[in-house]
């Protein structure tokens, strides 16, 4: 008799075992119900790994997935219109969680493809600057927003930069070498318009200050010797 009653007993026993689900669970669970997606994914992956081929638990971690991955696609969509990489890796993360995101799927490919157009062109660009760097700058002011988020088109411009700020510069000090100061100074300037902060250019417009002064104290020398010979 007591041998009978043991084995029903002990059946029970893992019956209950086997539908107890662990504490991360739940806590996954209120997680996603409070629309905390990324805590509820990381919860339920725990959860997923406590209790293997538990299809309550992978059912419950796709929809986190889902909920994070709708998630990462509205980030992406409200980022800066010039933030390419971010937007990407927004994207990217998306597809990762819910293959079947068909907006995640598309963003992405639309971005990826803006980015390769625009480093070619900045590419393309730069590597006209030497020969003509006034056009190249006009062709790549679109593009300078961009220079914040990718390096690619930081250094372009970089390339475009200098090379616009040496021809200027270099009409500066030729100007200067004449001691025509306006034209030097209207050279500079153009110069820190382009590129500010620009080094040379603004060297050049401390030169033009120093020879001002000097220019000032010669006519004021002669001035004053042509006074004092006449009394």
């Amino acid at each position: 008799m007591t041998k009978r009653l043991f084995i029903p007993v002990i059946f029970v026993v893992l019956a209950l075992a086997s539908c107890t689900l662990p504490k991360t669970y739940d806590a996954g669970i209120r997680k996603y119900q409070e629309k905390d997606y990324a805590s509820a994914v990381e919860l339920l992956q725990q959860a997923a790994a406590e209790s293997p081929g538990n299809d309550k638990m992978l059912s419950a971690l796709t929809d986190a997935k889902t909920g994070l991955a709708e998630e990462k696609v509205r980030s992406a969509e409200n980022l800066p219109r010039y933030d390419l990489p971010g937007r990407i890796s927004l994207l990217a993360d998306a597809g990762s969680l819910d293959p079947g995101n068909a907006r995640a799927s598309q963003l992405l490919q639309e971005a990826n493809l803006e980015r390769e157009t625009i480093l070619a062109e900045a590419r393309q660009i730069s590597g006209q600057a030497s020969a003509n760097p006034e056009d190249a700058w006009k062709s790549f002011t679109p593009l300078l927003p961009y220079r914040e988020y990718m390096e690619g088109v930081a250094s372009a411009y970089r390339t475009v930069a200098d090379s616009l700020a040496g021809k200027y510069n270099g009409m500066g000090y030729e100007a200067l070498d004449g001691d025509h100061w306006g034209e030097a100074k209207s050279w500079f300037d153009r110069t820190l318009q382009a590129v500010p902060e620009n080094p040379q250019a603004q060297a050049g417009l401390k030169a033009i200050k120093t020879a001002r002064k000097a220019g000032r104290a010669l006519i004021w020398k002669r001035r004053n010797s042509s006074y004092s010979a006449r009394y």
